[in-house]
Formats: C-alpha cells, structure tokens, sequence
C-alpha cells in the first residue's frame, strides 16, 4: 500500500513540475519481475489514468546511481 501511495504521490508532483510535457519518464530501481502484485497493479492503473488525460507514462529499471544520475540531469522524473 505504501508503494502505491508513493507512486501516486510522485506522479502527482512529476504532472506539477511537466505540465507542459506529455511524457513522464519515471525511474525505478525495482524490477518487474520482483514487484508485488499490489505494485504492478498500481502502475497498470497510473499508465491507465493518465493515458485517459493524455499523458504517456514509461517505467525505466535502471540500478540506483544511474537512476538518481538521470533524475538530476533531467532526462527522467
């Protein structure tokens, strides 16, 4: 549950902070294949909410240093 509220809450402030992008690139340190279910569901309804307001939404694994890397450099949120 936590996770869910934290994707929610960050995908809230990326909106915010890209309201003139259309594209939300979101890093995750945490695999596909190791995510609860709770959790995939949880993005299969962000991709989904967001795709009915007209924004496109990606998920990229990446490990940790190179995730905050690309948060700082902006090429991700």
């Amino acid at each position: 549950m936590f996770k869910l509220i934290l994707i929610i809450t960050i995908s809230l402030i990326c909106l915010s902070a890209n309201a003139h992008q259309n594209k939300l690139v979101i890093n995750s340190t945490t695999l596909l294949s190791h995510q609860t279910p709770l959790a995939i569901n949880a993005q299969a309804m962000l991709v989904e909410a967001l795709d009915q307001l007209g924004f496109d939404i990606e998920f990229r694994y990446r490990p940790h240093k190179r995730s905050i890397n690309e948060v700082n450099s902006g090429i991700a949120d």
